[in-house]
């Protein structure tokens, strides 16, 4: 990946003896690596957005997920109390198995959403989007690539059309207005890079800690709940 910090790298890139003719053999080359890198720059792009579908999937699906948890939640609480004061009227004729078994069976669906719910925003969601950031950063590399290789097929095609100039005046070095834009654009999508990097490292660490948050809770609720309570 060409990276442009001044004028004067520019012209380094290309090595400051580069001459007409030799321009002129380098420019097929060029030409051929700047087009490869928008097909990169497609697929990255392409990539990019199926990740934020499966983020925007994840937002639908939460969103869906608690409604449903509210609402079922509702409908358990609502048969607890009718089965509560079924018990109560029937006295004996109550048939405390069947009523448990309807109440344990909303329950159970009441804590498999909740699972679901909890697991998609502590595990899934916060996975697919540290995805997704890489993908956002892999896009602003191969954006990267576009603009710095065609800031070098620019410049190379400076050299070719100076090329009575130089034979004429010899050694010279200029770099037009078209190459100056593209070297400030690949600045500025460098340093988008770092921040897309930035980015995705600081939602790595932070999900790192989550999880490590999450297992230990798993342990002392589940595997640990008799030594931490007592028998």
């Amino acid at each position: 990946m060409i990276e442009f910090e001044s004028k004067q790298q520019v012209l380094d890139v290309l090595a400051p003896e580069l001459n007409p003719e030799e321009a002129a053999r380098r420019l097929p080359v060029a030409q051929a690596e700047l087009e490869e890198s928008k097909r990169e720059h497609e697929k990255a792009k392409a990539a990019c957005d199926t990740c934020k579908a499966v983020v925007d999937a994840n937002a639908d699906t939460s969103r869906y997920l608690a409604s449903k948890a509210a609402a079922l939640t509702a409908e358990r609480d609502e048969l607890k109390t009718n089965l509560r004061s079924e018990i109560y009227a029937m006295h004996g004729d109550c048939d405390v198995e069947a009523v448990s078994g309807m109440l344990r069976k909303k329950t159970d669906s009441v804590n498999f959403v909740d699972e679901a719910l909890s697991f998609l925003l502590e595990v899934k969601a916060p996975a697919d989007t540290i995805v997704w950031l890489d993908a956002l950063a892999n896009k602003a590399v191969a954006y990267h690539a576009v603009i710095s290789s065609a800031a070098v097929v620019k410049r190379v095609e400076t050299i070719i059309l100076m090329g009575p100039i130089i034979e004429s005046e010899g050694d010279c070095g200029v770099i037009g207005g078209a190459t100056e834009r593209l070297r400030q654009e690949a600045q500025a999508a460098y340093k988008r890079i770092e921040s897309a990097r930035n980015a995705a490292r600081d939602a790595r660490l932070a999900y790192e800690r989550a999880q490590s948050a999450r297992i230990s809770r798993s342990i002392v609720t589940s595997a640990n709940t008799p030594h931490v309570f007592g028998h």
